[in-house]
């Protein structure tokens, strides 16, 4: 089940809204992620006696490669990390350190997310990301994705 089916309060709402207008970061972008994790945790706490495979099955959708994108950089896609669909499914969790420092701009470099073929062989999709927010002392941060929402599980 996604989180999208869940009903945010109001000023969750509000705020994942001001976000994806670009006014800026949010806390509540915080609250998100971490309820999305700690639903994760819960998550793999039920399932340790589970079958491994059914569980990779289950939250494969939800994991994204994190990286930058130059279209005349050879390769375009620059690899840099690992995160996963939370919230909403237009969130993504990932790890500070994954985040390159600078974004060169002048080279038409983006900030992106590589979402895997459904079926094997397929090609993945890159969509344009933003950071929302930035924890360095945690080592976590939240982007905000374009396009279709990821299946984001709780």
């Amino acid at each position: 089940m996604s989180a999208s089916a869940t009903p945010q309060p109001a000023s969750e709402r509000q705020a994942l809204d001001r976000a994806r207008k670009g006014k800026g970061r949010t806390r509540s972008g915080w609250r998100v992620a971490a309820a999305g994790l700690v639903c994760l945790s819960a998550l793999q706490a039920r399932q340790l006696s589970a079958d491994p495979l059914d569980v990779v099955q289950r939250v494969k959708a939800s994991i994204v490669a994190v990286g930058t994108y130059e279209k005349s950089r050879s390769p375009a896609f620059g690899f840099r990390g690992t995160g996963f669909a939370v919230g909403d499914g237009s969130l993504v969790a990932t790890n500070a350190h994954v985040l390159p420092p600078i974004i060169d701009a002048e080279r038409q470099e983006a900030l992106v997310v590589a979402i895997p073929g459904a079926t094997q062989g397929a090609l993945a999709q890159v969509r344009p990301a933003m950071t929302l927010a930035i924890d360095q002392e945690h080592d976590l941060a939240l982007l905000l994705i374009e396009g279709p929402m990821l299946p984001a599980r709780a």
